[in-house]
């Protein structure tokens, strides 16, 4: 979450800086935050799923595996909260992972398979068109000979009579089969036409698959790495563990609880206008910046609501938390504190909301992070936030405290951590 969850490991005895970016780290928060109470182990072991890539029904299959490992995080998150438990349940996130991965290369080689299909056909139709169309100018050549003919003096030519009657029936039949020729070179136009769309359109799902398939094993690479940084981090010791998931969870607990307890108006900022310094209060293991932001959000009557029914803010991406750096990358936001470096960002696993904000602290340069001028990230009404309770185990650094901006057009910021 904060800083607070590395003290054990992020600071030295003088020295309250972090070296740790930690964004992975944030995993132990989500990992633990589940409900204490027991269920059966699944009758139906996931990995006894076997599915054969070369059968017709390897996608029914794959998602009935998928959906057994879903099962089974649901059951585990359920379970008592422990450094296993959370293993389990990043091991079990990345085999789903992997299982959408093989899905995604399948349907790909599937598609790139009726590609291929569909460039033969094109290729035939098109060699079929070239035939039909030499056919048809020899058709209209012989059918222009005919209407420049005069059929009364054919028939009354010297000509016998049966002979005059077999060109004028051929001459008929010429028509017809000017006529047929053209129905079928139309016809053939037709389907190449049809085909050349249906090729440009797989063509158009096979590049949103490849798309598709960069993000998944992205984001593979990322689940990976934070189980190699949940185990780095608490060295797969189970007493580490808990103390970082209390810290973690009082540090939630403590903003949950400001926002709920706002106090008195400030006034009207403007955007990149200084509100506040760095400091070091609440649950924090040195002096940084925890920066949130929510959309579709207010201040009302003390407290941060939902912007059209007033209910508490809700800490879930699907309902009112946002990744703030997609904002302040877009310069929709200014930056809070600029120049800094990101020492824990956001992040949201899929079990449960994690870390709810990004942090900053200048960790690489000669300026010291307590006491650098906080910015108001954009224009709005700036309150003052304060956790009514000490924070366990950090009960020296006071009450949490903070300041938050109502930008009066469906996003609230808050400001973390201030003197």
């Amino acid at each position: 979450m904060k800083l607070s969850l590395y003290s054990l490991l992020s600071f030295s005895k003088h020295h309250c800086r972090p070296w740790l970016s930690g964004v992975g780290v944030s995993l132990v928060i989500g990992v633990g935050m589940v409900l204490a109470t027991s269920r059966p182990v699944l009758a139906v072991a996931c990995e006894d799923i076997q599915c054969d890539r070369d059968s017709e029904n390897y996608f029914s299959c794959n998602n009935k595996k998928q959906q057994c490992l879903r099962d089974k995080i649901a059951e585990t998150q359920t379970q008592a909260r422990s450094l296993q438990n959370a293993i389990d349940i990043l091991q079990d996130q990345i085999a789903v992972q992997q299982l959408k991965i093989a899905q995604t290369r399948a349907e790909i080689r599937d598609l790139e398979k009726q590609i291929e299909e569909l460039t033969e056909r094109i290729y035939g139709l098109d060699l079929s068109l070239d035939r039909l169309s030499g056919v048809l100018v020899d058709r209209v050549i012989k059918h222009y000979k005919i209407a420049t003919s005069n059929p009364v003096l054919t028939f009354f030519s010297n000509r016998s009579l049966n002979s005059s009657l077999a060109e004028l029936k051929y001459q008929r039949l010429v028509q017809r089969q000017t006529a047929q020729t053209l129905a079928k070179a139309e016809n053939q136009r037709l389907t190449y036409d049809e085909q050349r769309q249906l090729k440009q359109q797989k063509q158009l799902e096979l590049d949103d698959l490849k798309s598709r398939l960069e993000q998944q094993t992205a984001l593979l690479d990322a689940q990976q790495a934070d189980k190699e940084e949940l185990l780095r981090v608490t060295k797969n010791d189970e007493q580490t563990y808990q103390q970082l998931l209390a810290e973690a969870i009082a540090d939630r607990a403590s903003i949950e609880r400001a926002l709920s307890s706002v106090g008195a108006k400030v006034g009207d900022v403007g955007r990149g206008e200084v509100i506040a310094s760095v400091g070091n209060t609440g649950c924090s293991s040195g002096p940084h910046l925890h920066f949130e932001a929510y959309k579709n959000a207010k201040v009302k009557d003390g407290k941060v609501v939902d912007k059209e029914s007033d209910d508490p803010v809700q800490f879930k991406i699907t309902d009112h938390l946002i990744n703030p750096l997609d904002k302040i990358n877009s310069g929709s936001f200014k930056h809070p504190l600029p120049g800094s470096t990101i020492t824990n960002g956001f992040k949201t696993p899929y079990f449960l909301g994690i870390h709810t904000g990004v942090d900053f602290a200048y960790l690489h340069s000669d300026r010291v992070t307590r006491g650098q001028p906080i910015l108001a990230a954009d224009k709005g009404v700036a309150y003052l936030a304060q956790d009514p309770q000490l924070c366990s185990g950090f009960e020296s650094n006071g009450v949490g405290k903070g300041m938050i901006v109502d930008h009066e057009n469906g996003f609230v910021t808050l400001y973390w951590h201030i003197p």
